[in-house]
């Protein structure tokens, strides 16, 4: 009985708490203890923790608890109250750990849709490193040092958690630097990690999205100690792909002190930058498919580069060698190819018209601060840059300096750099010696040769920085063949012999100035100033220019005809084929609006179609279409010329006035390169109007007067005129071998609306005179027009018929009037061409034109300049006659009349001769 008693007894000691707990258990509900375990989690973390939702726990000596809708408290200062919310937690803890040591060992740690903040405060506190409440560093004993705060973040990193599997599902975790503004949304479809030890590795593999960029990596992080101290060195391992950027690497990077210090090896490739720029929010380069690979190492005093290659589409970049940072000696040496310069170009919104393939090689020595290349080698297609290149970079702005030699064995490769509209034939080769900042270089030799031609530039340029760019120097140009030069330019310059130019030029997009300009051209040779503001709605010129000689001819296009030249007794000009004058081809009037000008030349001697002009001074003026040539001045075979030429180009009128004084003929002529017709001196004045845009409807619309008129008795040379003149000739003036004495010509004619009416010509010669009428239609291109010459000769055989001239400007015919010569013959009689007294036409010829010849008249006396027809009657009928026709002085037709010497020559009622020419008073 007693040992039954104890039996049951001691079962019971056993079996009751065995029930009890399987009672505890099997009724323990965790959300009784919902605020407990809230509290113990606060103790444990320092942060408050909330358990909403309802909650699982399964006991034993890793219990596991499954808490529904958590949150946990952020940091005093945080951007919101929670670190983090998770919708469903799962937690399995080591209780041995926790009891004995109060560490918290976690062996399983699941997250199922957590939002979780990890943010670095202003003031430098990271949320994610977990403090209990009231730790504090206990102060230092009595002389000794505060420990440091490295010792803290050990610390801090020992009481980190252990975490045996850490897996988070369809969760979202963001970060957030307050200092540096950074901020990075990671959205993790699936995360998994563990963390045995600060000291440990840390593997992971995350897959998602990283600010909206496809997220795949695995990886390891061979200790966590540095990074929670924030000191020392990360070691990493990464492999995968972020952002559209496969990435193999395997490094360690510097923190704290060694902050930029670090070594490894990365090997990272893509097919564009688009979502790193996304992921970044950086304006990236729409590069080709790239590639980074090589290994860098860092130290405080070196960074070493170990075979570094970076390519981009098909350019490639290559690094080897040894930087210096503490001021000792680097040796690097850089290579780079880029097959398609234009294609890498465009990737960076760039448009370059590179076409060969370009490579550039450099062994960079010196210092940081004072980098020099001794062997720059820069190649482009055939072409090729060779010199030394150094830098100081110790000063506000960079200084270069430089002195390379370009070759170019074919210059057909700098046709698409240089934007050429013909290609360069031949080597080219540069010169360059510069010195000085970027934004200012000292230009100390430029030396240029391509084709026969050579440039030299010295002063100084703007070609980086903020500044616009510019160049303000001394440049010298010798081009033996300025027209192959020009046509490189698409321009076709007809100018055959050589040129040289020399002067100061500053230079700018908004502006061009040269002074202390010299250019000489062949025979052309101008000095002076230009100046050409670009900015505006259209480029405006200035200049002054002075020129001992233009050659006008030599700046024109070649038209493929000669020149025409004294023939001697040559034959008479062939008909043109042409069947109109005036051609009706517009004139393009684009060129006067495209810039405005004011220049100003003097030039002493000018030469154009074999005219010599002399002391030549014109300012031109362009301003919105209306071009001004005022005033214009020149000398013309000993003549002096005033005149003016204005045209509007926007409704197309034009005005043209020219007074020219005693041009002497015989020069003229001899400039044209023909016979001396025609020895004397030439006044004439033009004032003309028009309005049309091409050849035709300009002369169509002329409005206005000329006149020309001899100045001075002077010598017709015969022999020479029916050459000239052809079938006119013949039927004018009789035949004669030699010289006659013209005493005077003249013709006035007045124009209107293309029509021009003859009001007077009169040519008075000692063997006849000439008198003519009519009009000159050039719209139509017709002629009306009638010469009437009455010869000295007082024979009926000598006489000759009146002219008409008709048909077209281009082929004319001449037509002798018989009848109205046998109707002079039958009014006048034999008689008449004799007697001194008679009225009929003899008597107006041998008084008024008389004898030319210098003999004697039927009044028996000489023919001067004062009694010819050219000049007024009551002038003529007056003026004392001389000996010498050439010492006759000419009259003002303004002047009034002198009274007669004889009675013989005297009439009742002065008359003038040429009225009397073109209306002969009836007998």
């Amino acid at each position: 009985m007693k040992t039954r008693t104890i039996l049951l007894t001691a079962a019971a000691i056993i079996l009751i708490p065995v029930v009890g707990g399987a009672i505890f258990v099997s009724t323990f509900d965790p959300n009784d203890y919902r605020d407990r375990i809230s509290a113990e989690l606060k103790n444990a973390t320092g942060r408050d923790v909330t358990l909403a939702g309802p909650m699982e726990l399964g006991l034993s000596f890793n219990p596991r608890l499954i808490a529904n809708d958590v949150t946990i408290g952020n940091i005093p200062g945080g951007s919101r109250p929670e670190m983090a919310k998770v919708q469903k937690l799962e937690v399995q803890v080591a209780l041995v750990p926790l009891v004995v040591n109060r560490r918290i060992e976690i062996q399983k740690l699941i997250m199922v849709g957590p939002d979780i903040l990890l943010e670095s405060l202003p003031d430098g506190r990271k949320n994610w490193l977990f403090d209990k409440p009231g730790a504090a560093a206990a102060p230092a004993p009595q002389g000794q040092a505060q420990a440091p705060a490295k010792d803290a973040a050990n610390s801090a990193a020992s009481a980190l958690p252990v975490f045996d599997v850490v897996r988070i599902e369809k969760g979202r975790i963001a970060y957030r630097d307050a200092k540096s503004g950074r901020k990075h949304d990671l959205v993790v479809e699936t995360l998994e990690t563990q963390l045995t030890g600060p000291s440990d590795p840390l593997p992971f593999q995350v897959k998602g999205t990283i600010d909206g960029a496809p997220l795949d990596l695995k990886g390891q992080l061979k200790s966590l100690s540095p990074l929670m101290a924030n000191e020392g060195y990360v070691p990493l391992i990464l492999s995968g792909e972020a952002a559209g950027i496969k990435i193999d690497m395997d490094a360690r990077a510097g923190l704290g002190s060694a902050l930029g210090l670090g070594e490894g090896r990365i090997d990272l490739s893509g097919q564009s930058l688009d979502m790193l720029a996304t992921l970044t929010g950086m304006d990236l380069p729409k590069l080709p498919p790239f590639k980074l690979v090589g290994s860098i190492r860092t130290t405080a005093d070196t960074a070493e580069f170990d075979k570094v290659t970076a390519s981009v589409g098909s350019a490639e970049v290559a690094i080897s060698g040894k930087l210096s940072r503490s001021g000792g000696a680097n040796s690097v040496t850089v290579t780079a190819k880029v097959p398609e310069p234009q294609q890498l170009a465009k990737a960076f919104g760039q448009d370059i018209p590179l076409d060969q393939p370009l490579a550039v090689t450099a062994t960079v020595t010196g210092t940081l601060d004072k980098p020099e290349s001794k062997d720059l080698s820069l190649s482009y297609g055939p072409a090729s840059v060779r010199g030394p290149v150094a830098l100081d970079l110790t000063g506000k702005e960079p200084r270069i300096t430089t002195d390379i030699v370009a070759t170019v064995p074919d210059g057909k490769v700098l046709t698409g750099p240089l934007q050429l509209k013909k290609d360069i034939t031949g080597p080219v080769t540069l010169v360059a010696k510069v010195s000085g900042p970027l934004s200012n270089l000292a230009l100390r030799g430029i030396e240029v040769k391509l084709l026969d031609a050579s440039l030299t530039a010295q002063g100084t340029a703007v070609v980086m920085g903020k500044a616009e760019p510019r160049f303000d120097g001394d440049v010298t140009l010798n081009a033996p063949t300025p027209a192959a030069l020009a046509a490189l330019a698409g321009i076709d310059l007809p100018l055959k012999q050589a040129a040289t130019f020399s002067g100061k030029i500053a230079a700018s997009p908004a502006a061009v100035a040269v002074t202390g300009m010299d250019l000489k051209a062949g025979s052309n040779h101008v000095r002076g100033n230009l100046s050409a503001a670009l900015g505006g709605a259209r480029p405006k010129v200035v200049a002054n220019l002075n020129a001992p000689m233009l050659d006008v001819d030599s700046l024109m296009p070649s038209s493929g005809e000669a020149k025409g030249a004294g023939t001697g007794a040559g034959t008479a000009p062939a008909t043109s084929a042409k069947t109109k004058a005036f051609s009706d081809d517009p004139f393009s009037l684009d060129a006067l609006g495209t810039l405005d000008a004011d220049i100003q030349v003097a030039a002493a001697q000018v030469t154009y179609d074999g005219l010599l002009l002399s002391d030549l001074t014109l300012e031109t003026k362009l301003l919105n279409r209306n071009l001004a040539l005022a005033p214009l001045g020149f000398t013309l075979a000993d003549g002096k010329v005033q005149g003016q030429l204005t045209f509007n180009g926007q409704n197309a009128t034009s005005h043209f006035q020219l007074n020219g004084k005693n041009i002497d003929t015989k020069k003229l002529l001899a400039q044209l390169g023909q016979n001396p017709v025609v020895e004397t001196g030439v006044d004439l004045t033009v004032d003309l109007t028009a309005k049309g845009r091409s050849a035709h409807d300009i002369a169509a619309s002329l409005d206005g007067t000329t006149h020309v008129m001899t100045t001075r008795v002077g010598i017709l040379n015969h022999r020479y005129i029916e050459p000239l003149s052809g079938d006119l000739a013949k039927l004018l003036i009789p035949t004669h071998a030699g010289s006659d004495q013209l005493q005077c010509f003249i013709s006035d004619t007045a124009w209107k609306d293309g029509v021009g009416t003859v009001k007077t010509f009169g040519m008075d010669s000692k063997i006849l005179s000439v008198v003519g009428k009519g009009q000159v239609d050039l719209g139509k291109e017709v002629l009306d027009l009638r010469f009437d010459p009455r010869k000295r000769e007082q024979s009926l055989t000598s006489l000759a018929p009146p002219v008409d001239v008709e048909g077209t400007l281009i082929n004319p015919r001449f037509k002798p009037d018989m009848g109205a010569l046998a109707e002079n013959v039958l009014k006048g009689g034999a008689g008449a061409i004799g007697a001194a007294g008679d009225k009929g036409l003899g008597g107006v010829l041998g008084g008024v034109l008389g004898a030319a010849t210098g003999g004697k008249t039927g009044d028996n006396k000489p023919v001067t300049r004062a009694n010819s027809a050219c000049v007024p009657a009551e002038a003529a009928a007056a003026t004392p006659t001389a000996d010498d026709p050439k010492e006759a002085t000419p009259q003002k037709a303004a002047e009034p009349a002198a009274k007669p010497t004889t009675t013989e020559t005297t009439t009742q009622k002065p008359v003038s001769p040429l009225k009397g020419l073109f209306n002969p008073p009836k007998p």
